[in-house]
């Protein structure tokens, strides 16, 4: 059934086609539902873009929640060796890191500093080794 829609209908839905980002989306979404127009032939229009509005508000929110969850994790990237620094707070893993590589871990007197993984690239005769610095054994963290 033909829905005749409005050149602002028709505007809309290009803003919408053409939208990058999921925000330009939602928006272009938004100006769709404010400007299909208001008649029993439109009814199923409408419905299926409130549809797709209330998936793509779901998709954002996981999104923003998968973000937020994956902040604390460190990717860590074999390369061709491995090498990883265990032991007790305070043992000195971090300053050894920093000796043998280029990171730079923050190093103090107090326990428990090394709060995610920490990692560096030592060079040995062309061949790089990485250097993984674990948090202290016995830290919530471990």
């Amino acid at each position: 059934m033909p829905v005749n829609a409005s050149y602002e209908f028709a505007n809309a839905e290009k803003q919408f086609l053409a939208a990058q980002t999921d925000s330009e989306k939602l928006e272009g979404l938004e100006e769709m539902i404010r400007t299909v127009p208001k008649h029993k032939g439109s009814e199923n229009i409408l419905a299926n873009l409130r549809t797709r509005y209330k998936k793509l508000k779901e998709e954002i929110a996981a999104k923003k929640k998968r973000k937020k969850s994956s902040g604390n994790q460190v990717s860590i990237k074999k390369a061709e060796m491995q090498a990883v620094l265990v032991g007790f707070t305070n043992a000195g893993k971090s300053s050894i890191l920093k000796v043998l590589t280029n990171a730079n871990p923050l190093i103090a007197n107090y326990a428990f500093v090394t709060k995610t993984p920490e990692i560096g690239i030592f060079n040995y005769e062309h061949c790089p080794i990485q250097i993984i610095d674990l948090p202290a054994i016995g830290a919530d963290s471990f």
